[in-house]
C-alpha cells in the first residue's frame, strides 16, 4: 500500500514526465528514419535517449521523495550519472540479446532507488540481506513486470504501429515504472532504517 500511495503523491512529477517522455518518444518515430539516413536517425536518437534519461532520472529522484514523504529535489548529479549509465547498459544490452533488456532493465530498476537515497547505494546493498524475502519478491515481480512490459511493446509494434503504439508501449512502461521505483525505493528506505510514512 505504501508504493501506491507513493506513487500518488508525486503525481505532479511523475505524470508529466510520463506524459512529456512518451509524447517525445513518440515524436522520434515519426520520420520513420533507419540508421541508413544516418545525420537524421542519430540526431532522433540522441532526443529519444536524452528524454529518456530525463525520465529516468526525476522519477527515480520523485520515487525516493515521494517515499521519504518530502519534496522534490533536482536529482544530485551522481543520479544524473547513474541514470545515464543504465539507459546505455540497457539499450546496449538489446543490441547482444533480445531478452537481455529485461534482464538489464530489472537491475535498473532495483539499483537506481538506492543510488537517490541519503544513505547512498552501498548501504542499500549491504542491508539486503537483512529483508531477504521481501527483496527477492519484488526482484521477482520486477523481473515479470519488465517481461510484460516487453511483451506489450511487442505486440503494440506488430499489433497497432506507428505513433499510436509507440504513445501507448510509453505510457504503459512509464506508468509502471513509477509504481516499480516507489516500490524499491520503500525497500531501500526500510532497509536503510530511513523512515517511510
Amino acid at each position: 500500500m505504501t508504493t501506491i500511495l507513493a506513487a500518488l503523491g508525486g503525481w505532479r512529477v511523475f505524470v508529466p514526465v510520463v506524459i512529456a517522455n512518451a509524447a517525445i518518444q513518440a515524436a522520434t518515430t515519426l520520420p520513420h528514419d533507419t540508421p541508413a539516413a544516418a545525420t537524421t536517425f542519430v540526431m532522433l536518437a540522441g532526443v529519444s535517449f536524452l528524454a529518456l534519461v530525463g525520465a529516468v532520472v526525476l522519477s527515480v529522484a520523485q520515487a525516493d521523495a515521494s517515499v521519504a514523504g518530502s519534496r522534490f529535489r533536482w536529482p544530485h548529479p551522481r543520479l544524473w550519472a547513474a541514470g545515464i549509465a543504465a539507459v546505455l547498459i540497457v539499450a546496449g544490452s538489446s543490441l547482444v540479446l533480445g531478452p537481455l533488456p529485461i534482464v538489464t532493465g530489472a537491475v535498473a530498476l532495483a539499483v537506481l532507488p538506492a543510488l537517490a537515497g541519503s544513505a547512498g547505494a552501498g548501504a542499500a546493498f549491504r542491508s539486503m540481506p537483512r529483508r531477504p524475502l521481501p527483496t527477492a519478491a519484488l526482484a521477482l515481480v520486477t523481473l515479470a513486470a519488465t517481461s510484460l512490459l516487453a511483451a506489450i511493446a511487442l505486440l503494440s509494434g506488430v499489433f497497432v504501429a506507428g505513433v499510436v503504439s509507440a504513445v501507448v508501449t510509453w505510457l504503459v512502461a512509464g506508468s509502471a515504472s513509477a509504481l516499480l521505483l516507489c516500490a524499491w525505493s520503500t525497500l531501500a528506505k526500510s532497509r536503510d532504517g530511513s523512515p517511510t510514512p
